[in-house]
Parts: structure tokens; C-alpha cells; sequence
């Protein structure tokens, strides 16, 4: 199975742990940022690659509310966009690293855009409670293929002793 196939076939698992976190203890976070954007005057949504197309597709949600969004390309709003005080910029990004993301955060703190971080962290609890569960699970796995190496040990010595047996010559 290639690894697009599996990033594929884990994407369901994925966007329900996301719903769960969201509709638990991220509750109070995501009632937040929305509060947020519905009190800025301006709302900019942007990213790079796959995440702008997240944003894309996001955009006909946000024309619901009471204000337009703009959705720009994170390197256009960091190159060629003013962005007014009294704006949020939601960013969509999977690491935040990017050249342009990076430099587009620092526009948007420069000039006292609301910048909706809580996404991140969002995103950071969700990982990192990935991660712990793959480490149960690797310590199973790990606690497994000890008893099956365990097992194969004895399997291989039992076999031993029986050839070694049948070598010996009685007197």
C-alpha cells in the first residue's frame, strides 16, 4: 500500500478525532476565534498549496455571515495586501514554516491584524495526542514481537535439543 493511499484511507479517522476535540475540549476555542471573526470588520483567509484550496473551499461559509471574506494567496497578502487593524487573518497552513507564512504572520502582527493561533494549538493537542497513541501502540507492538521472539527462542532450542538428541550415540 503507498503512503498516498494510506494518508487517504486514515483521513476519515482523522477528521473525526478533529470533530471530537472540537466539540470537547477545544469547545471554548473555536466559540472564541469565531466570535473573533464575526467582530472584525475586515476577515482575510489564506495559505499555500492544498491549504488554499482549504481556503477556497471554506469561502462560500464565511459569504454566509454578516461581511465578505477576502481570500488571497498567503505570498499575495504578504507581498501586495494592506491589512487594516481591525482585521483577522485566519492563516491554513499544516506546518506554519513556510517562507511566505512565516513572513505573512509578521506583516499581520505588524500591522495589528488578529491573528487566530488558537487554530494551531488546536492542531499542536490533536498531534500530540496522535502521537501518544502510536506510542501505545508501538509499545504493543514492541511488547508483541518480544513474546513472538521469545517464542521463536524457544521453538529454535526445543528443535535443537531434539537434533542434538537424536546425534547422540546411546552407549
Amino acid at each position: 500500500m503507498t503512503r498516498f493511499l494510506q494518508d487517504i484511507l486514515r483521513q476519515p479517522d482523522e477528521l473525526e478525532r478533529v470533530f471530537q476535540y472540537l466539540c470537547g475540549p477545544g469547545h471554548h476555542a473555536l466559540e472564541d476565534a469565531a466570535r473573533k471573526i464575526r467582530d472584525a470588520r475586515h476577515v482575510y483567509l489564506t495559505g499555500i498549496g492544498s491549504s488554499w484550496h482549504a481556503a477556497l473551499s471554506a469561502q462560500p461559509l464565511f459569504q454566509l455571515g454578516p461581511r465578505p471574506v477576502h481570500v488571497q494567496e498567503a505570498s499575495e497578502v504578504w507581498q501586495f495586501t494592506s491589512i487594516p487593524p481591525d482585521s483577522v487573518v485566519v492563516v491554513i497552513s499544516r506546518s506554519g514554516r513556510s517562507v511566505e507564512i512565516v513572513n505573512l504572520l509578521a506583516k499581520a502582527r505588524e500591522e495589528r491584524a488578529l491573528l487566530l493561533k488558537e487554530a494551531r494549538d488546536i492542531k499542536d493537542k490533536i498531534i500530540n495526542e496522535a502521537k501518544e497513541q502510536a506510542k501505545e501502540e508501538a509499545n504493543k507492538m514492541i511488547a508483541d514481537a518480544r513474546i513472538v521472539i521469545e517464542q521463536q527462542k524457544m521453538a529454535a532450542v526445543t528443535d535443537l535439543k531434539n537434533q542434538v538428541g537424536n546425534l547422540v550415540v546411546p552407549r
